[in-house]
C-alpha cells in the first residue's frame, strides 16, 4: 500500500471514530495461555491527527507476553525479550458497545521481518484455515459457551435446566449481551439460542455456524469480553471457569464442525454407510479421534478443566465416537427434521482453551484424517482418556503430529506454559 493510500485508508477509518466519540484504539491479541491482552493508542491525540497512519500500524509487544503464564504475568519459560508488533486485522475494527469511548482491533502478531509470529496463536488458525482450502476443503463451525452469572460470590439462582422463568428473570442481562455482540457483528456471529443451563446460574449462549473459522474464533474472545462487562455493569461477576462449584456440572465450550468442498458447498459428512457417514465423513471422524489424546492438552488446557471431563457429566471421557451420544470423544449430531448427519460436536473443550488453537487444532486433525483416509471404527468403543492435565500434556509431547502442525517453536512454549501452570491449578473464577 503507497504512502497516499495508506493515508486515505487511516482517514477513513479515524473519521467515523471520531465522530462517534471514540478517543482510544484497542490493539488486541489473545496468548498462549488464553488470557485476553491489549495496548491502546490514543487516537485524539493531535500527533495521530498529523500522522493518521500510525493507526494502521498497531503497536509493539513484548515477545515474552506470548508466554505469560495464565497465573502470573512472568514468561513461562527463560526466553529473550524481544519486541513484535501486534498488526491489526482492518475488517476486525469495532466500536467497544460497553467501552464507547474505545474501538478494537484484532491483531496478528508479526516479526520484525514481516511474517507472522511462530507464535502467534492468530495465525495458527489463519494457517489451517488455508492450507484446509488448498486442500479442496472448506470447514464451518459454530460453538455453544457456557458460563456462571454470581452475586456476591454465589449464583444468582437456583434453577434447573431450561428453567423458563429464569429466562424472564435474566432477560435484561441476556437482551444488552446480545444486543451489544449484535453491535459487533464483524467479529461475532449472530447468537441463535440461549438457555438456562444444568448448573446453578449458569446458561449457555449458542452461536451460529459459520463457514468462517477465524471469525468464531473472534466470536468466543467477543463473547467473553462483553459477558464479563456486562456482568460488572449489573452487579454481577461472570466466571467461563470450566468447573467452578464441585457440587455442580461445570461449563464446556462445545466445538462443531462440518465440511464441504469448495466448489459445491454441500454437505459432505452425510452419506450411505450404515451409520449414514459417507466415506470422506468417517474419515475426517477418525481423524479427529486418532489424535483426541495429544488434543485434549489444548483444549482441555487448565487443571480446573479435568474437573468436568468424567463419565456421566456429558462432556466424554473416551477416544471414540458416536452418533447423538453426548459421552463420546466425538459426537456425530443429526439434523432436525431431516435426521440427517450434519456435524460432529467435540464436548471436550472449554473457554480456558485459547480458541484459535483449539478450533485450529481440531481443523488439523479432521483434516488429516480426509488425506489419510483413516477407516471408521465401531462407535462407543474405545479407551478412557486421562482425566488430568499432566498425563495429555505427555500425550501431546509424544505427538509429531501436532508438534509439526504447530511449528516446533509454538509447540515448545506451550507445553512448557502448561507444564507450568500444572502446578498452579487455577481457583481463581476472574482469571477467565
Amino acid at each position: 500500500m503507497s504512502d497516499l493510500s495508506r493515508e486515505k485508508v487511516a482517514k477513513a477509518l479515524l473519521h467515523p471514530l471520531k465522530a462517534a466519540g471514540v478517543k482510544w484504539m484497542r490493539y488486541v491479541f489473545v496468548d498462549i495461555s488464553n488470557q485476553i491482552r491489549s495496548k491502546a493508542l490514543n487516537i485524539a491525540n493531535k500527533e495521530v491527527e498529523e500522522n493518521p497512519e500510525v493507526v494502521l500500524d498497531g503497536t509493539k509487544t513484548s515477545h515474552n507476553t506470548n508466554l505469560f503464564t495464565c497465573y502470573a504475568n512472568a514468561p513461562g519459560s527463560s526466553s529473550r525479550c524481544c519486541g513484535v508488533n501486534m498488526v491489526p486485522n482492518l475488517e476486525t475494527l469495532h466500536i467497544l458497545p460497553y467501552s464507547p469511548t474505545h474501538a478494537a482491533l484484532y491483531c496478528t502478531n508479526v516479526s520484525a521481518g514481516e511474517q507472522a509470529a511462530d507464535l502467534s496463536t492468530r495465525a495458527f488458525l489463519e494457517k489451517q484455515v488455508l492450507l484446509a482450502r488448498s486442500a479442496g476443503i472448506c470447514f464451518a463451525v459454530g460453538v455453544e459457551i457456557e458460563f456462571f452469572l454470581l452475586k456476591n460470590g454465589k449464583p444468582i439462582n437456583t434453577r434447573n435446566w431450561g428453567d423458563d422463568a429464569e429466562l424472564s428473570d435474566t432477560a435484561d442481562f441476556i437482551n444488552q449481551v446480545v444486543d451489544m455482540l449484535s453491535a459487533q457483528n464483524n467479529v461475532c456471529s449472530s447468537i441463535e439460542i440461549s438457555h438456562v443451563e444444568c448448573g446453578k446460574g449458569q446458561y449457555e449462549l449458542v452461536v451460529r455456524y459459520r463457514w468462517n473459522p477465524l471469525l468464531i474464533a473472534d466470536s468466543i474472545i467477543t463473547i467473553r469480553q462483553t459477558v464479563h462487562a456486562v456482568a460488572k455493569q449489573q452487579g454481577y461477576r461472570a466466571t467461563f471457569l470450566p468447573k467452578p462449584f464441585a457440587d455442580m456440572l461445570g461449563s464446556g465450550m462445545h466445538l462443531h464442525l462440518s465440511f464441504s468442498d469448495i466448489e459445491g458447498g454441500e454437505n459432505k459428512l452425510a452419506g450411505d454407510n450404515e451409520y449414514g457417514l459417507s466415506d470422506i465423513g468417517s474419515n475426517m471422524i477418525m481423524g479427529v479421534v486418532k489424535h483426541l489424546p495429544a488434543m485434549l492438552a489444548i483444549t482441555l488446557p487448565t487443571c480446573n478443566s479435568y474437573s468436568r471431563m468424567k463419565k456421566g457429566l456429558l462432556s466424554g471421557y473416551k477416544q471414540n465416537w458416536g452418533v447423538e451420544s453426548r459421552e463420546a470423544g466425538v459426537r456425530v449430531c443429526r439434523d432436525v427434521p431431516s435426521n440427517i448427519c450434519s456435524n460432529i460436536e467435540l464436548r471436550m473443550c472449554d473457554a480456558t482453551a485459547n480458541p484459535y488453537l483449539a478450533i485450529g487444532a481440531l481443523i488439523a486433525a479432521a483434516l488429516d484424517g480426509i488425506k489419510n483416509k483413516y477407516a471408521l471404527c465401531v462407535p462407543d468403543e474405545g479407551e478412557e482418556l486421562p482425566n488430568n492435565l499432566a498425563d495429555n500434556l505427555e500425550n501431546l509431547k509424544q505427538s509429531q503430529f501436532f508438534k509439526d502442525v504447530m511449528g516446533s517453536k509454538l509447540f515448545d512454549r506451550f507445553v512448557d506454559i502448561k507444564e507450568k501452570e500444572s502446578q498452579h491449578p487455577v481457583k481463581d473464577i476472574d482469571v477467565y
